[in-house]
This record gives structure tokens, sequence and C-alpha cells, in this order.
């Protein structure tokens, strides 16, 4: 995926126990703000999941392209995600 086509030029990554929100939550302090991330990657299928629509899958190595208005890095070091019941659902 070439993120420099039509999209912000920024991408990241996918680790390991990542999902939609956590991403979002890493890159703008918001996990609400996930349904950017969604959008940006609209070559990805998705699903819905309890009428939220997430991707229906994400792959360690994958690259997703970041929204132009997210930070070019994220806030803090990596941290494994820490599955809480707002995030249980992988939005």
């Amino acid at each position: 995926m070439n993120c420099r086509e039509g999209n912000s030029g920024k991408s990241y990554i996918v680790q390991g126990g990542d999902t939609p929100m956590w991403i979002a939550r890493r890159f703008t302090g918001n996990g609400e703000r996930f349904c950017e991330l969604i959008a940006q990657n609209s070559h990805k299928a998705t699903v819905s999941i309890d009428g939220v629509t997430t991707f229906a899958d994400l792959t360690v190595g994958e690259i997703l392209c970041l929204p132009y208005n997210w930070p070019l890095f994220p806030m803090g070091p990596y941290e494994t995600p820490i599955e809480d019941e707002s995030e249980s659902n992988n939005y």
C-alpha cells in the first residue's frame, strides 16, 4: 500500500494486539477517532460489529495509512494494548 497516492503520506505498521481503537488512541489520545482510520483505509474490507464498522482483519506487519490530521509520530512508546471493556469488540 502506498500512502502517498491520494492519502496523507503517513503510514503505520500494524503490531501484535493492535485494534483500530488502540491505534487511534496511540496517535491522537482518543480511541473514539478510530473511524477516521477506517475511512482513510477504504481499500480494506470492513465488518459491522454491534452496529460499529471496523476492519474485517488486521495483520501484523500490514501497512495502514494514517489520516492527514493525525500526528506523524505516536504520542508515546509502543505498549502492548490492554484489553478493557471499551475495546473488547476489536473496534
